[in-house]
């Protein structure tokens, strides 16, 4: 009795499973295939176009405005382009300001490069120091510091157990 549940379950599983992946395959094939076009895209608009409405569009990639907002358009740029020739001499000015204070941070710092070269050059013409004697380096000092307290500590083991 256990044995043919645990088959219709493993059975429904599979099932399932397949199910499942057909759906999948079926739905990555549909996703493949080309969308609907919407019609045939005409010439480039070059131009502007006035249209009226139920007028067909005789091109494409065009930007379709109306008339009031082109009106709009038109005055608001010629009352910017004074504005924008400001800022422009507004910018330039900025500009130059900045391209002084680089010069200015440039010649600093090749004084410092030079002052630099020269302490280089001048720690270089110093005497090569020389090679300390054996018994002064650290390693040396190290190595009889522990083999006297490794006697010392041997010497006292030793000592002890007699």
């Amino acid at each position: 009795m256990l044995s043919e549940t645990i088959d219709a379950m493993r059975y429904s599983w599979t099932t399932m499973l397949r199910l499942l992946h057909s759906l999948l395959l079926v739905g990555t094939l549909l996703l493949c295939l080309p969308g609907p076009t919407l019609g045939e895209e005409g010439p480039a608009c070059n131009s502007a176009l006035t249209l009226r409405i139920g007028d067909v569009v005789p091109c494409s990639e065009g930007v379709l405005w109306p008339p009031d907002w082109a009106l709009e358009a038109v005055r608001v740029k010629t009352i910017m382009l004074p504005r924008c020739e400001a800022d422009l001499e507004l910018e330039r000015a900025e500009r130059l300001i900045d391209v002084q204070d680089l010069r200015a941070k440039l010649v600093l710092c090749k004084e410092a490069f030079e002052e630099q070269r020269e302490l280089f050059d001048a720690a270089m013409q110093l005497p090569q120091a020389t090679k300390p004697p054996f018994y002064k380096t650290p390693l040396f000092w190290g190595v009889v510091g522990v083999t006297v307290g490794g006697l010392a500590a041997w010497g006292i083991t030793y000592g002890v157990m007699r």
